[in-house]
């Protein structure tokens, strides 16, 4: 069976992420008719997602025409999930938890243990119907033979956010992946000053914390794409579902909250995307507007004001940072008939919302503002490759440097000291003149990043546990370094 956690790190976006564990269910059938129409509709728009769904029906394909399609023993991927599935509605030892995403299927270790053994068990029972079959003896002599004890190995962790406090106070969320099931569980750490740990949280239904951010100490809150999560109390709660927030008809579900950023426990944003249809467009794009929630006196609702897009095929928000309470800037993509995909930004300056459709092709992920009049945004351009854009005194222009992937993620300690990710496990830094790379290099796959002060910064993403690596760097006394294991705790909130 294919496991699709390994192509992570060559996804060309959030959205890849979130529907990849989606893609093997589609052809039997196995998902919502909402999670269905929402990766139907990122299959238009993403060639990384087709190819990577043709891979599936390929390898069916070629597992029902070596085996035939007529046995009744589940071998293929869809059929044994729903077997687990149908098996594991029948344990009664422990409660049930709910999943509303399919694609990730169950939660909690036994479960896991459980799943696991049975896809031996199914796997066993297929190989044993066709071992005498001439045509399966050559190809099982290259079978390994698997017990379930190999089988149970340390999950990989993705971490998609993180948000410091002070040095001695952070959180970070995202999820972690237990192999070799593919399912996954909603994540958030906290830092203590010494060790990332991971707390309790609400059951969450797409299982990954894509948003978090801390107004105070005591008081933050987080996001799982559809729903907003508040910590307060000392605890995380379930808050709104975004769908309860949108009582506009132009602002009709899918939707999905891409980025969230608090300035105190009294105020923040939010921003994402909603689905407004499918129309002809030369592009074959589905048609979005972008989404902006403003959290004030305790109350998250839409934002008003936002400068009118009818002229736009869509536009996708993929990240917010604010400066100030009156200064900050939201970046990701649009297309339009005229220029095709662009890159594009919305600049909050004192109440007012301010459009820039830039002349770039690229999609925007992470944006710095410096000051009222300067911000850099980074993103991935044309063929994947990461991309730099600089808006000084009312003009966005690109930066010459380009790296060789996407890049994901930025922070500043001052306006001349500016990071981002160098597409992968490595870093670029601004020194008020230029951009250089940096002499570190790791196998976490960095997504996010955040300094506290100019001398102690943070970055997260993904990494595998069972290869001894954290997905936790963090930066002192002037370099990088990978966070030690051993002040990682994860499995036990």
């Amino acid at each position: 069976m294919m496991q699709h956690n390994h192509h992570l790190a060559a996804m060309s976006s959030r959205e890849c992420s979130r529907m990849a564990p989606l893609l093997p269910l589609l052809a039997e059938h196995l998902l919502s008719e909402r999670d269905a129409g929402q990766l139907q509709e990122h299959l238009v728009g993403c060639a990384y997602c087709r190819s990577e769904l043709a891979s599936y029906d390929q390898l069916d394909g070629a597992l029902r025409q070596r085996y035939g399609a007529a046995h009744r023993v589940p071998s293929y991927a869809g059929e044994i999930m729903r077997t687990i599935r149908q098996r594991e509605e029948a344990v009664t030892i422990m409660p049930r938890r709910s999943f509303a995403r399919v694609g990730r299927i169950y939660g909690g270790s036994l479960i896991g243990a459980i799943a696991a053994i049975l896809v031996v068990v199914l796997l066993t029972q297929h190989f044993s119907v066709h071992r005498s079959s001439p045509l399966a003896t050559p190809f099982m002599a290259t079978i390994p033979v698997l017990t379930p004890s190999q089988l149970v190995r340390p999950p990989q962790v993705q971490l998609e956010s993180i948000s410091m406090v002070s040095s001695s106070d952070g959180w970070a969320g995202g999820y972690l992946l237990e192999v070799p099931m593919g399912q996954s569980t909603a994540l958030v750490l906290h830092y203590n000053g010494t060790t990332w740990k991971q707390v309790p949280f609400p059951s969450s239904n797409s299982s990954d914390i894509i948003g978090l951010s801390m107004g105070s100490a005591a008081d933050g809150w987080a996001t799982d794409s559809n729903q907003l999560f508040h910590y307060t109390g000392g605890r995380w709660t379930a808050g709104p579902i975004v769908a309860d927030l949108l009582t506009s008809p132009t602002n009709a579900p899918p939707y999905a909250l891409n980025s969230i950023t608090m300035l105190s426990a009294t105020e923040g944003w939010a921003v994402g995307d909603s689905f407004q249809g499918q129309q002809n467009t030369p592009t074959g794009q589905s048609v979005t507007e972008g989404l902006v929630l403003h959290y004030v006196h305790g109350v998250w609702s839409l934002a008003t004001g936002l400068p009118d897009a009818s002229d736009l095929f869509y536009y996708n928000l993929f990240n917010i940072t604010m400066l100030s309470a009156g200064e900050g800037w939201a970046v990701g993509e649009s297309s339009s008939p005229q220029d095709g995909r662009r890159a594009f930004a919305l600049h909050y300056h004192q109440g007012i919302w301010m459009r820039y459709v830039i002349p770039v092709s690229a999609q925007l992920n992470v944006v710095v503002p410096v000051s009222d009049h300067e911000a850099w945004a980074f993103g991935k351009g044309e063929g994947g490759k990461g991309v730099i854009l600089h808006f000084f005194n009312g003009q966005w222009t690109q930066d010459a440097y380009t790296t060789t992937n996407t890049i994901f993620s930025a922070a500043k300690t001052s306006q001349t000291d500016i990071w981002c990710d160098n597409g992968g496990g490595s870093f670029l830094h601004y020194d008020g003149a230029s951009w250089q790379p940096v002499a570190f290099h790791t196998s976490v796959d960095i997504r996010k990043m955040a300094f506290v002060g100019s001398g102690e910064g943070w970055a997260v993403g993904m990494s595998d546990l069972g290869a001894g690596v954290t997905p936790v760097l963090h930066y002192a006394n002037g370099q990088w370094s990978d966070y030690p294991l051993k002040n990682f705790n994860v499995g036990t909130p």
